[in-house]
């Protein structure tokens, strides 16, 4: 027991180092610990003894600890980012991420122009659900399009927000495409850029909004920040801000970054990221969340370098998604003997000398089931779910080899810290972008050069470059049936305004044409008159069909390519259904109907706009003949009777 007058009793006081206090044990600190320094530290159980020393005549037992590592494996390394050249703290080594929760990066890129390799390996890598990027260095227009092909991966999608004014600056958001995420900007605010993110998996929302500040950071971003936060709408759950603010929140003395985190502590926001984002030792990409939300589960800082600035890796209380599943359904038009295929065509009632129809309308219809039935008994239709997973076509063995000496390196400097063994964990990052860069060059070299003549297979190569995917780029919907309505709906009302405009100024002239002095009368008169179209022959239908290109539709009975194969036995039912349409003056009701296919005009419009799609029509087969058989007759009218305009 200490006594008071030893308490009162002046001592002479002495500062050690971290570095020292750790050499006690080997009594080589100077100046020497005091005998009643150690005993109090003994009392205090920091200074303690391990026992006996570890030898071949002690024999110990090593216990065997089983743990659950989760999503990332901690071990005590060295960080070299840390301010101080002699402290250390937790640096958390990312492993195979945890199939349980939705996996999202942030990373300022200073320009993704040249870091598309880099950023589509990383996504990867990482297996990450989401990545936001700031300081994006896109423009806005089509010009920045073929950059935008080359950063998403396959199984992806990628949206951003320019900067309207000026260089630099941007946001973009890379996603996998089962998610259902909607971007929008954020306008109004001068001192910082902001995009919103309303994400949503397997029902479960979460607003996530991507900021970067510009520096230097004044006064007014804090006053701007501030006013963000208290007018966002306190009913959205799940919000978190994520990106660069670029205040040094390491730094307690920095007046800005304490400004920051107490507007964001007045709404109730907590910043979860700790340790440097920078490559200077500063901390300056930041993730908020409310504090009474428990949306965030963990977040690390990666030390793979993609520019200056250190990617930031989270864990969401949210389900991941599971990869898309693509349902799809296909024939074996191959496997089809083309012998027994006619032979079944002469046996059908397509052949047959008495048909009794009521209309084109009817012969139109057993021509389609007859053709269907056939088709579904040499080549039944196959439906098959295949479950989709990203694929690197390039990626090769010294590629994987580079990486793993790459992660190898890695660890050795974070353990070490010395400098020699960053220069080298960055030679060989240098090494993997150039490997990868190389590899995808020469992976579609070969392939165009490949292609030779065929522009078909160069178009789709191209767009194998590009990531433009064959699946339709459509809006949010519940279910394709009102997504269906949603576009007849928007399309029949635009066809309807422009029709009644056209109408409209055609009145108008017609009638200033009528009541003008300078009106020639004779345009009026006729002397020859279009009153009646004229039957075809089985020549000339046959003629035709070869002629046209074998482009098919989803509404053809049969493929274009096998109809014209088999068009000697269909050639007199196909005439008569022809020359009824003619003499009647009837276009039947089937071949008023199309696939229309709604193409987004740019990739940087919102795609859940109708007004932003254009639609594509593919009509049947037998309608594109009906009308191409219309046409040739019109224009030989209208030439020999020399009606067409004078160029």
């Amino acid at each position: 027991m200490i006594s008071n007058d030893n308490l009162f009793r002046p001592v002479k006081r002495f500062v050690y180092s971290r570095n020292q206090l750790y050499s006690i044990r080997r009594r080589q600190c100077v100046p020497p610990l005091q005998q009643d320094t150690i005993d109090t530290l003994k009392a205090h159980t920091i200074w303690r003894f391990r026992g006996n020393h570890g030898g071949s005549h002690v024999r110990r037992s090593i216990s065997t600890i089983v743990s659950f590592r989760g999503c990332y494996a901690t071990s005590q390394l060295r960080n070299p980012n840390a301010l101080g050249s002699e402290d250390r703290q937790t640096v958390r080594v990312a492993v195979r991420p945890s199939p349980l929760l939705l996996d999202f990066g942030l990373t300022n890129a200073r320009s993704v122009k040249n870091k598309d390799v880099v950023l589509v390996d990383y996504i990867i890598d990482h297996n990450l659900d989401l990545l936001g990027i700031t300081d994006t260095w896109l423009s806005t227009g089509d010009r920045d399009n073929v950059d935008l092909g080359r950063l998403k991966p396959a199984g992806y999608e990628f949206r951003h927000v320019p900067r309207l004014t000026g260089r630099g600056g941007g946001l973009a958001l890379i996603y996998r495409q089962s998610l259902t995420v909607n971007v929008e900007r954020v306008d109004g605010i001068t001192s910082f850029e902001c995009m919103v993110c309303n994400v949503s998996s397997n029902g479960k929302p979460c607003r996530i909004y991507i900021i970067y500040a510009p520096p230097p950071i004044r006064r007014l971003f804090i006053d701007e920040f501030s006013l963000f936060l208290e007018n966002m709408p306190v009913s959205s759950s799940n919000v978190i801000l994520a990106g660069d603010f670029n205040c040094h929140v390491n730094d307690i003395q920095n007046s800005t970054a304490s400004a920051l985190i107490d507007a964001a502590q007045t709404v109730g926001f907590t910043q979860h990221v700790r340790g440097a984002t920078h490559v200077s030792g500063n901390t300056l990409d930041l993730v908020f969340s409310r504090l009474c939300e428990n949306i965030i589960a963990d977040v690390v800082t990666d030390s793979l370098q993609i520019s200056d600035h250190y990617p930031v890796l989270s864990k969401f209380n949210m389900a991941t998604p599971s990869h898309p599943v693509h349902n799809f359904s296909y024939r074996e038009l191959n496997k089809i003997k083309v012998a027994d295929f006619i032979r079944d065509i002469e046996s059908s009632t397509l052949c047959s000398p008495v048909i009794s129809v009521t209309g084109v309308d009817e012969l139109v219809h057993i021509f389609d089931s007859v053709l269907k039935s056939i088709l579904d008994k040499h080549a039944p239709l196959i439906s098959r779910s295949v479950r989709f997973r990203p694929n690197t076509e390039w990626y090769n063995d010294d590629i994987r080899r580079a990486k793993s000496l790459r992660r190898k390196n890695e660890r050795l400097w974070c353990k070490s810290g010395l400098h020699v063994h960053k220069e080298l964990y960055n030679s060989q990052r240098k090494l993997v972008n150039e490997l990868m860069t190389s590899a995808k060059k020469e992976y579609f070299s070969t392939l165009i050069h490949n292609c030779g003549t065929d522009q078909r297979k160069l178009f789709g190569v191209v767009n194998q470059l590009l990531s433009r995917d064959k699946q339709l780029d459509l809006p949010n919907h519940v279910s394709m049936q009102s997504l269906c309505d949603d576009f007849g709906n928007f399309f029949k009302q635009k066809i309807d305004k422009i029709q009644s405009a056209f109408t409209h100024v055609s009145d108008i002239k017609l009638s200033n044409n009528l009541n003008g002095s300078d009106v020639n009368r004779n345009i009026f008169s006729a002397t020859s008159k279009f009153d009646c179209f004229s039957i075809i022959s089985e020549s000339d239908t046959h003629k035709l069909v070869l002629s046209m290109k074998s482009k098919s539709c989803g509404l053809d009975p049969i493929p274009v390519r096998l109809l014209k194969t088999c068009i000697e036995p269909l050639l007199p039912f196909l005439t008569n259904i022809i020359n009824m349409s003619l003499s009647t003056g009837t276009f039947p009701v089937s071949f008023k109907r199309a696939q229309v296919r709604p193409i987004l005009k740019k990739q940087s419009l919102d795609k859940n706009s109708c007004e932003n799609y254009r639609p594509i029509s593919n009509l049947p087969f037998l309608a594109k003949l009906l009308e191409k058989i219309v046409s040739i007759q019109f224009q030989t009218y209208l030439s020999q009777n020399q009606l067409f305009e004078p160029l």
